[in-house]
């Protein structure tokens, strides 16, 4: 099912928000709740809407879920008309042996495949669809800033980890470098999404994509899909988090952003 509000405009980056509303019994997931996971996406959409930094929407649901629920929220606060798209398909029949990252992941292939807004833009930025990031805006405008950069993510654990939460970069890079490795993802085999973002990344450089750290790290509000907790960070959390993503970038690009 697809759903488009709105009208496109030209976007430096479109916002990829990723969904399953009936994960039913997929491993790892400590808020299975379908009511619970809605109200979740609603809170967060929401958000989004009230951004005046992001441009074009993709929400994309992965358990068959009606999400014209959610698509009505945009004729009533969306007041810029921008280009907002739905897409929903149903992973139920379908093994999850392994796990939520393969799901997503499924969920960035049908984005590629059937999204008219993303086919028409240059550059994403993919965000846990439950997730709002507070200081969206500073990295959306940071990556309109840098058209040279292809990719934009929080590499760690000595490379071999991508946090999946909070990603960017050239459209190309998703579809060429990420969505061919969906079967590599296996939880049931200690390989998770996060290890499979992280060679992609690896293998994109090595053929040359240029590369670089989120500017800024993601101040992200809602509730953690795994350990069914609120993300809380003081100020000192936040100003500690900005120092080590300063330091990152300094050490990754030899200057601050």
């Amino acid at each position: 099912m697809m759903i488009a509000t709105g009208e496109p405009q030209p976007a430096a980056a479109v916002l990829l928000l990723t969904a399953t509303v009936k994960p039913g019994g997929t491993p790892s997931v400590g808020r299975a709740d379908a009511a619970t996971r809605l109200n979740d996406y609603r809170e967060a959409f929401s958000k989004w809407l009230a951004d005046e930094s992001v441009e074009s929407i993709v929400f994309c649901e992965n358990s068959g879920y009606d999400v014209s629920t959610l698509a009505e929220l945009v004729g009533r606060r969306d007041q810029r008309k921008r280009g907002v798209e739905f897409l929903s398909f149903d992973l139920r029949e379908v093994n999850r042996g392994r796990g939520k990252g393969w799901g997503e992941l499924r969920i960035l292939n049908h984005i590629v495949d059937h999204s008219q807004l993303l086919a028409s833009g240059r550059h994403f930025l993919k965000v846990t669809g439950r997730y709002y990031v507070r200081n969206a805006g500073k990295l959306l405008n940071y990556m309109g800033r840098r058209e040279d950069v292809e990719i934009w993510c929080d590499l760690r654990r000595g490379m071999r980890f991508c946090d999946s939460r909070v990603f960017g970069g050239r459209v190309s890079f998703l579809a060429r470098y990420i969505c061919p490795r969906l079967d590599e993802v296996d939880e049931g085999n200690g390989v998770w999404l996060e290890h499979v973002l992280a060679r992609a990344v690896l293998r994109a450089m090595s053929d040359g994509l240029t590369f670089s750290p989120l500017p800024y790290a993601p101040e992200i509000q809602g509730v953690s899909g795994t350990t069914n907790t609120r993300y809380r960070r003081s100020l000192g959390d936040r100003v500690l988090g900005r120092v080590r993503t300063a330091v990152k970038w300094y050490t990754w690009m030899g200057r601050l952003p």
